[in-house]
């Protein structure tokens, strides 16, 4: 006897896609920086998905950023609408939405990405005095303001740190079962037959 039985893994697995967009732009386009390449890798994942029975989709988040630079209610208008531009999107091409839990959200000022990459990179100008504006307890408009007045710095923020900062990202968390087969030997059982004796007298 064989039987065949799917185990779920306890191990939380994600796939994760950017999608990147030219200055205050908000409809994803396949021809922007390498978007197709990346559109190419979601449209390969929701195809496996239709055909793989053992992996599960929990939920889907789409995260909308805009880059620090310009008035706060523009950037978060702008964070929020690339998300749900872009949910749009994939609904249209794959029906997300009445298949998954889909959830949108918007970082108006991604600050944070924008502090790392800035510590990351060797060639930002004056790059002690710009880690201590970021370190400082000014406002995001103050420190903006104040980068600004250093033209070489912000020249230089303007081409290699903020165009990467203008994304979304899809964050799609799913768990991955695995079948595992039982296989049990059934030996065959012979039923002893039981003969009936007669006994014929004899005669003399």
């Amino acid at each position: 006897i064989v039987r065949r039985y799917m185990v779920a893994d306890d191990e939380p697995h994600k796939a994760e896609y950017e999608i990147f967009y030219a200055i205050n732009k908000s409809e994803p386009s396949a021809t922007f920086e390498h978007n197709d390449e990346v559109m190419h890798r979601i449209d390969g994942f929701f195809s496996e998905l239709q055909n793989d029975s053992l992996r599960h989709v929990k939920s889907i988040t789409i995260t909308g950023y805009a880059s620090p630079d310009g008035p706060y209610a523009l950037n978060e208008r702008l964070s929020m609408q690339r998300a749900q531009d872009f949910k749009q999107y994939v609904d249209k091409k794959y029906n997300l939405s009445s298949r998954y839990q889909v959830t949108t959200r918007g970082v108006a000022e991604d600050w944070e990405n924008c502090y790392a990459m800035v510590k990351m990179s060797n060639d930002v100008p004056h790059k002690t005095a710009v880690m201590a504006i970021l370190d400082s307890t000014l406002s995001n408009n103050a420190k903006e303001l104040q980068l600004k007045k250093m033209g070489d710095v912000w020249n230089y923020m303007r081409t290699d740190i903020l165009p990467p900062l203008r994304r979304v990202d899809i964050v799609i968390n799913y768990a991955q079962g695995t079948i595992v087969e039982e296989r049990t030997l059934i030996e065959p059982v012979f039923e002893e037959q039981v003969v009936e004796e007669v006994v014929v007298p004899r005669r003399c």
